[in-house]
């Protein structure tokens, strides 16, 4: 028995897959971590761009309020995601609100400790008619 327990101490056969196994989970959650981080800058970047489209749009007076607001929140409408879309005017400025929240974003479900933050974007434009 004893000679077996030193073989057994000595042996080294099967360490590398004891460490995989080990770091394995803390790998996979880093990677789907940047990920769903990828997913949420990707789609903050498309709602700077809507809420800048939407913006120009009714400066020029191709949209009133409520039809540019419909539109923002259909070209926004990817992936589940729905976000709250407010224009308004005052005088002959005209501002876009985009926000959305985290947990919407995140695909993968990552990040779900961050259930009260939103990503938000804001344009603001002078109206041209």
């Amino acid at each position: 028995m004893l000679k077996f327990l030193s073989r057994f101490r000595k042996c080294q056969d099967g360490s590398a897959t004891v460490e995989f196994v080990i770091w394995l989970p803390l790998i996979a959650s880093l990677i789907v971590g940047a990920f769903d981080l990828n997913v949420i800058l990707l789609t903050q970047s498309n709602m700077w761009n809507v809420a800048r489209d939407t913006a120009r749009r009714v400066a020029i007076g191709d949209m009133d309020n409520d039809a540019a607001e419909t539109w923002a929140e259909g070209q926004l409408d990817l992936l589940g995601i729905t976000p709250t879309v407010t224009v308004s005017q005052a005088g002959d400025d005209i501002t876009v609100a985009v926000s959305a929240s985290v947990t919407d974003m995140a695909i993968l479900g990552s990040l779900t400790q961050t259930k009260n933050y939103t990503i938000n974007a804001s344009v603001t434009m002078r109206s041209e008619n």
